[in-house]
């Protein structure tokens, strides 16, 4: 009796499990080719997130995003907040961090590898190439980011609570909105709550 090879049928962004199945019953032998490697999307966010150890790892991530985007001038500001339940012993203790900046801000491309994982537009040689660095924004409530570029303002926040839905095995939506910039402001302004 052969073993039969097991392969997936790839739908767009979905395995068909039922079809190997199916497939996977026959004795007659096969060859199953173009198998792309399926990634678990959230577990790689968590495990991007959690490669960020210490919390001084975000006020570096920030301040080498303002440098990549020229800034002349950036501000942190760090508001503590307890977490919310009843819990014995020590309350685990939270940030509300607001990064702000005056460089050259982000457009409609550029939010989009501010929140996608891998996605980095930035050149060779500059800091942080891989697109993994603002993920440890993800550990957190919620993201918040109001930014101005050629003559635009986008504000995009995200729709749920990154942390907890990547603990579910749910990437985290986001969405945003553009309005014309009239006053010529400039930079970014990022609000990270509850991390």
């Amino acid at each position: 009796m052969q073993t039969p090879v097991i392969g997936c049928i790839r739908t767009r962004s979905s395995v068909d499990h039922r079809a190997v199945e199916e497939e996977s019953m026959s004795n007659e032998a096969k060859e199953v080719t173009g198998l792309r490697p399926r990634v678990n999307e959230a577990r790689e966010f968590i495990e991007i997130a959690k490669d960020f150890k210490r919390p001084q790892e975000l006020l570096r991530e920030a301040l080498s995003n303002s440098w990549d985007a020229n800034a002349s001038t950036a501000s942190i500001t760090i508001e503590p907040m307890s977490a919310p339940g009843n819990t014995r012993g020590r309350k685990k203790q939270l940030l509300n961090i607001t990064i702000q900046d005056d460089g050259e801000g982000m457009n409609e491309d550029e939010i989009g590898y501010f929140f996608n994982l891998g996605d980095s537009h930035k050149p060779l040689g500059s800091i942080g190439t891989k697109g993994h660095g603002t993920k440890i924004y993800y550990k957190s409530d919620g993201i918040r980011v109001t930014t101005h570029k050629d003559g635009m303002t986008i504000e995009a926040a995200t729709e749920m609570p990154p942390w907890e839905s990547l603990k579910k095995g749910i990437i985290p939506t986001y969405r945003y909105k553009t309005v014309p910039n009239e006053g010529g402001i400039r930079g970014t302004t990022i609000r990270v709550s509850g991390i």
